[in-house]
């Protein structure tokens, strides 16, 4: 059985996610090959030599976007869960939980109660 989640944090990478999910500009500068290969070797999708990513410190775009995914990183490792990337690279800011919660909207779900068989109602049987 997973840990116990702390709610706090949770409510901490929901509101991350979700502000990244209206953050036009992040979403704009996602679309740019540079900015692109750099979340890509930040992620360890794809690993770039140092020398590739030498000129990074002066690109406000890049910069930016690699701030704002480690905020969400940081967020992350609190609450003790993955970076959802590819779920922010699509805008989304939905992200299942080990325990059946859901985050979404900036807020934690509760997912939705299983009737077990005490709840259902059996009709009478004929004697």
């Amino acid at each position: 059985m997973p840990a116990a989640l702390d709610d706090d944090a949770l409510r901490q990478v929901a509101q991350a996610l979700a502000s990244l999910k209206a953050n036009e500009r992040f979403h704009g500068e996602l679309t740019t090959p540079d900015v692109l290969k750099a979340v890509r070797h930040w992620s360890g999708v794809e690993r770039l030599s140092p020398e590739e990513c030498e000129e990074w410190q002066s690109n406000s775009r890049i910069m930016f976007v690699l701030a704002e995914l480690r905020r969400l990183e940081h967020c992350c490792r609190i609450a003790g869960l993955k970076v959802p990337l590819q779920a922010v690279l699509a805008g989304r800011d939905e992200m299942p939980l080990p325990d059946g919660r859901t985050l979404i909207g900036g807020e934690v779900v509760s997912a939705p109660k299983v009737k077990s068989s005490d709840d259902l109602e059996l009709e009478d049987l004929p004697p």
